[in-house]
């Protein structure tokens, strides 16, 4: 029987080393495994870093080798470089070494004397607080203090001396450092004149310490450690609250803000255009993901970093085009903004094709209808003509932006019966109001040829084309921006052309067309001339249509179908007002997840957002099914266009953007209903600006002087008030064009928002200002004394205006921007500068 020492006794006996070495073989095997979790397997990031650091330093070696070779063969660099190198020689062993070596002597010697003393300095101020202090005693205590004032004034005495003493030793080491630097001064010379040729050797020495550890004379990789950008209040979340968003992408994508990496392959690359877009778009600003989507915060893989997992919103972009849509996150606009070309299209697609008519959508609800008023369609076509136009807009005019709504016969019918009753009042009462056009001939060869030259020399051909297929501009690929009229004669006649041309606000109380002040000699000889145009015989009238369209039924019928295809959406329709858009809203269409998209039977096309979106674009109800219905119009998109207008879609999103991370959202927002009210009224056609070439100006290639005016800095170049006076109510200002600027139906906040935007193009708000201007013994000049101006001198008031005397001139009204450096240039220098008598003055306070 076994005792129970002898238990113990066999215990400790045991051995448990083997054990031992098993736990410490897991131990080492899990650190093994961590490890390699940590730098490699989990944390990809390093790798990449190192990767990049080992290549960065690969690169700056072979950089800084060639800029010293290039250095090397610079003769002037050469020159300096060998002289510095022989100074520096003399300053070590020759007779400057010897110098140096003395005044440093010297200089050693001073230094320990200034030190004592400064020493006594110290020394003998406390003292003067202790003399001080007992003559205050002595006072204060009965005493006369005679005593005690007499040893201040010694101590003081003597401080004066300790610090002469100081003064004379800082003087001599101050001479002797002057002698110092003065042996040294060719040396300093040469290297400040070395700098700029050695700039660039080191800035890649800088680089080279970003990215490598110098160890025992050996560049190795530095370590890698995580960077992240943190955007404070960067969006707003679900419970309207501004929250962060964090970006690590810089980890992996290392060299995304640093140039010289552009040919090396993703995540190891520049950026594209670094000095654009990153100049514009800080990375430590602004982050990645605004702009191309992901999940910045991670890092553990690229799947997760790129949000390419379950449920994540804004996963990255991998269509390079569509990018563009991420930039109307922040901006109210695109137009014009490099870079951005497609969602600009888009965007410019949605305006002018009246996508907005239809569609709900932020940022575009007030913009007006694309289509002409409707109100008083009867007095303008026969009904006919309005059926057929209805039933097939293309087959009359191919490049119109009337979209198909591929009606039946009998839909087209019922829909022309419903607009020729409506408008039938309001078109009784205005025929009543005209006259017979007079002086209209349409078989005067002589009359017909003044039409057509006028319609050229006007400026007509700015918005129209005037035989088949020839248009002035366009809004989209193959939609004309203003109707073609080669088949004009064929849809109306001259009871309708002739007031229209005259003045378009009399038919229309909101039209496109401007007024160009036809007199009524250019109006009829234009009005013959359109009669011309035609292609074919007008439709002749058909009793039994014109019956059907009289019926109640079918203007019942029309009525009906005109609010389930929401032709409201572009025209205005007398009866149909107060009618909503028939279209769902697209404020937030481009956040919808595909499986919220309804692909009918359409089996063929993948499940996703883009392409279900052109599809949709390019054949609107390729959806519908049995079941099912659909209206939306056909279009006739290009597969450009309908690309452009998916890429603008994609930006209606919820996602909202804090505003401190915008660019200027006010200038923006002018620059917005600028362009919106010079599409609508298409002062491109005639005007170059914004980045656009005036169409007009194709027929003007031989005499380019006789071209409208370029507009480009317009807004640097007139006042306000000119420029409100003269969109309100234009004038002639160059006697030598023929063309005419038109009188444009503007309300005064439409033509102020103009003036804003010309402003705006050019980042300049320009107000009107007094100058007034001195003479060697003179007062101050006024405006009035230019009119004393010696004879001979340029009359100034010929063109602008004083106070309320009409300038001189039959033509040539100016009201330029006279600032002080433009007025003291034209008058010869005697304009006081800014800053003097120059102040700014309300508006209208007064004229140049």
């Amino acid at each position: 029987m076994t005792t129970g020492r002898g238990l113990v006794e066999q215990e400790e006996k045991r051995s448990y080393g083997a054990v031992f070495l098993f736990a410490i073989g897991v131990l080492v095997a899990c650190m093994v495994w961590a490890l390699w979790q940590d730098s490699f397997s989990r944390h990809l990031w390093k790798k990449y870093k190192t990767d990049f650091y080992r290549l960065a330093i690969d690169k700056y070696d072979k950089d800084h080798a060639a800029e010293r070779a290039r250095l090397d063969k610079d003769p002037e660099y050469v020159k300096l470089r060998d002289e510095l190198a022989a100074v520096r020689q003399s300053l070590e062993s020759g007779e400057a070494k010897a110098e140096l070596d003395r005044l440093q002597a010297r200089k050693d010697e001073l230094d320990i004397e200034y030190m004592e003393a400064d020493q006594d300095v110290r020394i003998v101020k406390g003292e003067v607080e202790e003399a001080w202090y007992w003559l205050e005693h002595a006072q204060h205590h009965g005493g006369t203090g005679a005593e005690e004032h007499k040893k201040l004034e010694e101590t003081q005495k003597r401080t004066a001396d300790y610090i002469a003493r100081v003064d004379k030793v800082t003087a001599e080491i101050a001479e002797v450092e002057a002698a110092m630097d003065k042996v040294r001064s060719r040396e300093t010379e040469l290297v400040e004149k070395m700098r700029p040729f050695e700039k660039e050797t080191e800035a890649i020495a800088t680089k080279m310490e970003g990215v490598s550890l110098n160890i025992f004379g050996r560049r190795v990789a530095a370590v890698p450690t995580i960077d992240q950008v943190v955007l404070v209040g960067f969006e707003r979340n679900n419970f309207e609250n501004w929250v962060d968003r964090v970006e690590r992408c810089q980890n992996c994508h290392v060299a995304i803000d640093r140039p010289g990496f552009e040919e090396e392959q993703n995540p190891l690359k520049t950026h594209p255009d670094r000095n654009y877009y990153l100049g514009k778009h800080e990375v430590r600003r602004f982050g990645c993901t605004p702009c191309h989507g992901g999940q910045g915060a991670s890092i553990n893989a690229v799947e997760l970093a790129h949000g390419k997992v379950a449920f994540w919103e804004d996963p990255l972009l991998n269509v390079h085009d569509k990018l563009d849509a991420k930039c109307l996150t922040c901006h109210a606009s695109v137009q014009n903004v490099a870079g951005a070309e497609n969602a600009a299209r888009g965007e410019w697609l949605f305006q002018e094709m009246g996508c907005h008519g239809c569609h709900l959508t932020n940022g575009f609800e007030d913009l007006e209808k694309v289509g002409p008023s409707l109100t008083r369609i009867a007095a303008k076509v026969s009904p006919e003509w309005l059926v057929s136009w209805i039933e097939n807009p293309q087959g009359f005019r191919p490049r119109t932006r009337m979209p198909n709504y591929m009606f039946k016969r009998e839909e087209a019918v019922s829909l022309a019966a419903y607009l020729l009753h409506s408008s039938e009042k309001n078109a009784k009462a205005w025929i009543a109001g005209q006259v017979e056009p007079p002086g209209v001939n349409s078989a005067d060869t002589a009359l017909v040829e003044k039409g057509k030259e006028l319609t050229r020399s006007l400026g007509c051909t700015g918005c129209h084309g005037f035989a088949p297929e020839e248009f002035a501009s366009q809004v989209a690929i193959g939609k004309d921006t203003a109707p073609n009229l080669s088949r004009i004669a064929e849809k109306t006649d001259a009871r309708w052309i002739y007031p229209w041309i005259r003045n378009p606000r009399l038919f229309s109380e909101h039209p496109r067309m401007p007024s160009l002040r036809l007199t009524e000699e250019e109006a009829a000889a234009i009005t013959s001339y359109l009669l011309t145009l035609r292609q074919g015989p007008s439709p002749e009238p058909d009793e039994a249509l014109r019956k059907t369209l009289a019926s109640a039924d079918t203007v019942k019928a029309g009525e009906k179908l005109m609010r389930k295809y929401g032709c409201f959406g572009c025209h205005t329709v007398t009866g149909m007002e107060a009618e909503s858009r028939i279209g769902v809203e697209l404020s937030s269409f481009g956040g919808k997840h595909f499986e919220e998209l309804y692909f009918g039977d359409r089996l063929d096309i993948p499940p996703t957002w883009d392409d279900w979106t052109i599809n949709k674009i390019l054949t609107p109800r390729t959806y519908a099914t049995e079941r099912i219905e659909q209206v939306m119009p056909q279009f006739g998109f290009d597969p450009a266009d309908a690309r452009a207008l998916t890429i603008f879609l994609a930006s209606r999103t919820e996602h909202v953007i804090n505003p401190k991370y915008k660019p200027d959202h006010e200038r923006e927002l002018t620059l917005k209903r600028g362009r919106e009210l010079v599409a609508r009224y298409n002062c491109q056609g005639c005007h170059s600006f914004d980045g656009k070439e005036g169409a007009i100006r194709r027929y003007f290639t031989d005499n380019i002087e006789y071209a409208p005016p370029i507009l480009v800095g317009e807004g640097t170049k007139v006042q306000a008030e000119w420029f409100f006076d003269f969109i309100m109510k234009p004038v002639k200002l160059r006697p030598w064009l023929d063309l005419r600027m038109p009188t444009f139906p503007l309300s005064d906040e439409d033509a102020t928002a103009i003036i804003d935007y010309f402003q705006a193009l050019d980042g300049y708000q320009f107000g009107p200002v007094i100058l007034e201007a001195g003479g060697a013994g003179a007062g101050p000049a006024t405006l009035e004394t230019v009119s004393q101006l010696p004879q001979g001198s340029y009359d100034c008031f010929a063109c602008h205006a004083k106070g309320t005397v009409t300038p001189t001139s039959q033509y040539h009204v100016a009201k330029t921007p006279l600032t002080p450096e433009k007025a003291r240039a034209w008058l010869g220098g005697h304009v006081a500068p800014p800053g003097s008598t120059a102040q700014a003055q309300p508006a209208n306070s007064v004229t140049n």
